[in-house]
């Protein structure tokens, strides 16, 4: 998957998080290994992008393994990755020897319960 946005979206508070606005809700079911992308112009990792609302013995969870963001990466939004159990490996700079661009990550942003 590629991150392609060059701003981050800035949703109405109207909506329940997860159920509503948990884009990618299991992404990865079928795979052992998922790595997400983020490239080019994309700047932020929108809130709730990944989340899920359940704990890992539902099986419906994202099972994103890798998450790579590029240096144009600046903000990381509360709950973008929250309950991806199986995440491990965090790239922070697919550029060798360039600084990581991040300069926020919200609240919960990788969470687990």
């Amino acid at each position: 998957m590629r991150g392609a946005g060059d701003q981050c979206m800035h949703p109405s508070r109207s909506y329940e998080p997860y159920q509503d606005y948990s884009i990618f809700l299991g992404a990865g079911q079928n795979s052992t290994e998922f790595e997400v992308v983020f490239q080019g112009k994309a700047t932020c990792v929108p809130e709730y992008l990944f989340a899920t609302p359940v704990d890992k013995t539902d099986n419906t969870y994202a099972k994103i393994t890798k998450v790579t963001l590029s240096p144009s990466i600046k903000e990381i939004q509360a709950y973008a990755f929250a309950n991806c159990h199986a995440l491990k490996d965090i790239v922070w700079s697919n550029v060798e020897g360039a600084a990581s661009g991040v300069t926020n990550i919200g609240i919960n942003a990788f969470r687990n319960d």
